[in-house]
């Protein structure tokens, strides 16, 4: 990682923070920020963990108890989940079963849409609020996994939706999807292994580090709203 660069933000929550690219972010925001919060299921090696399954909507009821009236500088949602045999050739859409669609659905995209509301009046205590959800390039490159490109197709309705709305227009929360390729995580790593692809058709996590370094930067004066962050090998990932 590159030296440290302190952020001008107090708190920041990332979800996901125990494995993947959540965890990275975690790592290098850790000793930038004021305080870090992480939630997921599994315990996070980073920050003050708050155990949490965003699924559960009593679940994000208790992250809103627990951070009661503190100010949140930046919301990251950076996990996800995806069908057991996505990305295989197993994977029939007629076969999953309606749990496993629930559950994709549940954490990819009304998980984040729950989160932000249960957390905007924190949000709205910052004067440079950042939120900063985790899609896939699926919106470009459109794959076979129901459940999963629907969720992420859905990421980019939610941040147009909230751009028009008059409480992130009044208190000038930004809100960003990142659109990624195959980002080179340890599982991602180990699948590109295995299917024998070489290890740099992966963005490297240090560049992903970058760009939300990037976003959480920015002024209350401008908001991006997608990034498309492919492979320069131009190997895509639908995850």
């Amino acid at each position: 990682m590159e030296p440290v660069k302190s952020l001008k933000k107090n708190r920041v929550v990332i979800m996901g923070a125990s494995s993947g690219i959540g965890k990275a972010v975690a790592q290098y925001l850790e000793p930038k920020v004021t305080e870090l919060v992480t939630i997921s299921r599994s315990p996070s090696a980073y920050g003050r963990w708050i155990r949490t399954d965003v699924s559960q909507f009593q679940d994000i009821q208790k992250i809103k108890e627990q951070l009661n009236n503190a100010s949140v500088d930046a919301l990251l949602y950076l996990g996800g989940t995806w069908e057991k045999y996505a990305f295989t050739e197993a994977y029939n859409f007629e076969a999953s079963p309606d749990e496993e669609l629930r559950k994709v659905l549940d954490v990819n995209l009304l998980g984040p849409i729950r989160l932000i509301q249960a957390l905007l009046p924190n949000l709205r205590r910052s004067d440079n609020a950042r939120i900063v959800l985790m899609g896939a390039l699926v919106r470009d490159y459109p794959s076979k996994e129901v459940a999963n490109t629907a969720s992420k197709f859905g990421l980019n309705g939610v941040v147009n939706a909230l751009r028009k709305s008059d409480v992130f227009k009044k208190n000038r929360i930004g809100i960003t999807v990142i659109h990624p390729g195959d980002v080179a995580t340890p599982e991602v790593l180990k699948d590109l292994q295995q299917a024998g692809k070489p290890m740099d058709h992966a963005i490297p996590l240090d560049d992903m580090c970058t760009m939300i370094h990037c976003l959480l930067s920015l002024s209350n004066l401008s908001n991006v709203n997608e990034v498309a962050m492919a492979s320069m090998l131009g190997i895509q990932d639908n995850r």
